[in-house]
């Protein structure tokens, strides 16, 4: 965790949120994937938060060369999940896929 003036010019980050799990009690997701495109020299972090938990690093990636990457998020039970992505460096951001199941 990184204070505000910790962060320096090429540092990144966004919090995306609610991801409600509960979508009318009848939809579920049940697998989610973040997909980016990581530059060289470059490094990228993604946390999660389920409902008023604490934050759970997923993954911590540096980037020696340029490369896609896909970050599996870990869903499980949950009425709200909140997902952090930050960084430093270069990186695109390309897709959220989300996939769920109908009761």
């Amino acid at each position: 965790y990184f204070s505000d003036n910790e962060y320096k010019k090429d540092e990144w980050f966004v919090t995306l949120h609610p991801f409600e799990e509960g979508y009318h009690l009848k939809k579920r997701y049940t697998k989610m994937w973040v997909c980016a495109e990581l530059f060289e020299n470059a490094w990228i972090k993604a946390e999660i938060k389920k409902d008023s938990g604490e934050w759970e690093r997923i993954m911590l990636r540096y980037g020696k060369s340029k490369e896609h990457i896909t970050i599996p998020v870990p869903v499980g039970k949950c009425h709200e999940l909140t997902l952090k992505i930050s960084g430093r460096g270069r990186c695109n951001l390309i897709s959220i896929v989300r996939e769920f199941s109908v009761n």
